[in-house]
């Protein structure tokens, strides 16, 4: 099934795309990442379909068991997004990332309906950290718990005035 993750920017999208993957039935298995706002229409064809438009084949260009990671999949293009999802019965694995919540993108027509309704069986929402206030000290142990294992210096946690500072 594929998996959309949505949020605001800076929300940790990547994040969970990455652990589903790693906790996946092959995590050993290639991650293939693309940002489809930054690479231009014709790279992400030529990546993603090997470049053949006229050749009506909608076959994705990923291993078997592999996991396609499209960051930014409102902004591929139309016609790549009938072609997606027409090729999500290939054996690969599809997480996908949204700033835009899906249904916003099929009102304005930014998303083709085939790749909505493809998508949206799954869709994780991620809400900013403004909006989980009591998550913040999980957060910042968590930050605090990898800056010790890098560092020299090793600290046991925060004072309750310095969590009432970060929240």
């Amino acid at each position: 099934v594929p998996v959309l993750v949505v949020g605001e920017p800076g929300t940790g999208k990547r994040i969970v795309a990455r652990a589903i993957h790693q906790r996946g039935l092959s995590p050993d298995s290639p991650l293939i990442p693309f940002d489809c706002e930054a690479l231009p229409c014709e790279v992400l064809e030529r990546e993603l379909f090997g470049g053949h438009a006229d050749s009506g084949d909608p076959a994705v260009l990923v291993p078997e068991g592999a996991t396609l990671l499209l960051a930014h999949v409102l902004h591929l293009p139309r016609d790549l997004q009938v072609r997606l999802a027409a090729s999500l019965d290939q054996p690969f694995r599809l997480i996908a990332t949204s700033t835009q919540p899906p249904d916003d993108a099929l009102r304005s027509e930014r998303v083709h309906p085939d790749l909505f309704f493809a998508l949206t069986p799954l869709v994780i929402r991620l809400y900013p950290l403004r909006e989980r206030i009591t998550e913040i000290s999980l957060f910042a142990q968590h930050l605090l718990e990898r800056a010790n294992q890098r560092g020299l210096r090793q600290q046991k946690g925060f004072t309750a005035e310095a969590l009432s500072v970060l929240e």
